[in-house]
Parts: structure tokens; sequence; C-alpha cells
């Protein structure tokens, strides 16, 4: 073979882009954001809206697979920490607070690479949060109540995820929305009910094995 075309086809390689599976494999990641979550609630027909806000962290683990360049699939289950409460005025001076504890996702995720650094995705699944409530009589005529329980929800939201060189290191941003299933009940004679929504802003930075 003549050496000029074996220089020649060494070179096309060299030129020729191999693709990158940037967003295959297993991954790990610390999270830190903001949350805002909202209770509405109904205490004998008495309509009534807190708003908590919290700065949770935590972490997630997931797995994705790269179809070509063109789709990245995968799934992925987290915690968070973090929690806070809110205190309402409710009958005189009785108080109503309510809180939020931790918080377990699971879901799936799908998105669009952009090049080999750059991966924008939409995804969804389940949550289950910590809910602490608690109904303190400052007058001394009702007992004070407390109690935890869990809270099922769904959740959507979108982000975006940037590999930091060729490392298998990356940051994202993300939001989130959560809804929660609501919940009714009676605490000393009163007819009570409860929904709550989240809007939550994330940020991460992670490694890809």
């Amino acid at each position: 073979m003549n050496v000029k075309y074996l220089l020649a086809g060494a070179v096309a390689l060299s030129a020729t882009p191999a693709m990158a599976q940037t967003f295959t494999g297993p991954r790990v990641e610390a999270q830190i954001g903001y949350s805002s979550t909202t209770f509405d609630g109904t205490i004998d027909g008495d309509k009534s809206s807190s708003k908590l806000e919290t700065v949770p962290y935590g972490g997630e683990a997931g797995f994705d697979v790269q179809l070509g360049d063109t789709f990245v699939v995968g799934g992925y289950a987290g915690v968070l920490f973090g929690g806070n409460k809110v205190c309402d005025e409710v009958f005189g001076l009785d108080e109503l607070c309510a809180g939020t504890g931790r918080t377990f996702t699971v879901g799936g995720r799908a998105g669009v690479p952009i090049g080999d650094a750059l991966l924008v995705y939409g995804k969804a699944g389940y949550s289950n949060t910590r809910l602490k409530a608690s109904y303190e009589d400052f007058e001394d005529i009702l007992d004070d109540v407390s109690d935890s329980s869990s809270m099922d929800g769904v959740h959507v939201g979108a982000g975006f995820e940037v590999a930091a060189g060729t490392t298998g290191a990356y940051v994202k941003g993300e939001y989130t929305y959560t809804m929660y299933n609501g919940g009714d009940g009676v605490v000393e004679g009163a007819d009570i009910s409860s929904d709550a929504h989240r809007h939550q802003a994330l940020v991460g930075v992670g490694f890809r094995f």
C-alpha cells in the first residue's frame, strides 16, 4: 500500500468526530436550592393559606442512556432535607402550625443533548414528604395536638445539565413543581381539610461513572 494513502486515511480518521456518550451511565450528585410550599386549608368552612420557604439540601442518584446523538432517557431517586414550619392564628389566640421534613423522590427523565456537553431535559415522578402539624390553644380551652404524617404527590419539572470536561463531572440547574394529595380530618371537633403544592429550584454538582 502506498504510504501517502495510509497517511491520508489516518488523517481522515483523526478528523472524524467520534460519537461521545457523554450522558450515558450511572451518576450521583449533591443538591441545594430554594423551596416554597403553600398549604391551603379549611377549618369548619374558614379558608386559610400559608406559605413555607425552606433551603433544601440532599442528593440524587440516577442512570441515563444516550440513544444516538438525539435523545437521552433515564431514571432517578433522591432525598432532600431542610425542614421549616409556618404558623397562623385561628379561633382567637389558637395557633395552627404546619411544617415539612425530608422528601423522597423517584421518577424518570428524558432529554435532548445539545453537542457533547449540554443536556436539556424534562422529568416526572413520585414524591413523598414528611408533614408535621400542631394545634396549640393558649387559652387552655382545647387540648393541644401535634402529629406527623407523610404526604404523597406527583412532580414535574425541567432542567439542564452541563458536562465539565471529560472527567465525568457535571453541574445542573432544575425547576420542579409538586402537587400533594389533600387530607381531611377532625381535630377537637373541627373539620379540617388541606392541600399543598411546592415550587422548587435546585442546583447540583455530580459525577457520572
